[in-house]
Formats: C-alpha cells, structure tokens, sequence
C-alpha cells in the first residue's frame, strides 16, 4: 500500500505531466492529446473533466491516434462528455480499425 508521501509524489507528477502533455498536444503530438484526455478522464493531476477529456480525445483521433478514436468512439456511444451518438460512435471505431488498433475491429464487428 502507498504511504501518503507517496500519494502525493505521484500527485506531482500527474500535474507536471499534464502541463507537458499540453505543450505538446498545441504542437500536434497526437499521444500526448490522448494521453492529456486520459488524465482528464481518470482525475490523474488534473481535475475529473468529461467535456475536456472527450475534447483531447477528438484532437488525438483527428491526428490519428487510434487509442484517441477508440476512447471518442466510447464517449459518444455513451454520451460521456457530449451527446450520445452511436453513429459516430461506429465511425470513430471505424476509423480505429483502419489505423490498425485490432480491438476497435473486434469492437465495430460486434457493434449494435
């Protein structure tokens, strides 16, 4: 178990990591969009932001980060950030699968 000291040292490092994952996300670096929408969504350093995390999602996606389409995909089949849209939602996948990520082809196969 973690002591407290090294909650907070992990804490820290969340929060810097977020302000990198910025800086680079402003200069098109599609992993650290999606990374900086994964902080967002887990509460990692940064406050807990759908709206945000499904933003930085889009960003990755459009960049083509496979793992950033498969996430957007989730939010909108789910509605977790902006409204539920199972269409796009299939799309995103789509666009995962194209991009080589297997399991968004397992996912968009079995998609209803």
């Amino acid at each position: 178990m973690l002591q407290p000291s090294e909650l907070v040292s992990r804490a820290k490092e969340y929060e810097k990591a977020s302000k990198l994952y910025f800086k680079a996300c402003k200069l098109d670096f599609a992993d650290a969009c999606n990374n900086l929408a994964s902080l967002y969504d887990d509460a990692l350093g940064v406050e807990k932001d759908d709206e945000v995390a499904f933003r930085y999602y889009n960003k990755a996606c459009r960049l083509d980060s496979a793992s950033g389409c498969k996430h957007l995909a989730y939010f909108y089949y789910h509605g977790i950030g902006t409204k539920k849209d199972k269409k796009l939602s299939k799309k995103e996948l789509n666009k995962a699968c194209k991009l080589g990520l297997k399991e968004a082809c397992e996912i968009v196969r079995d998609f209803h």
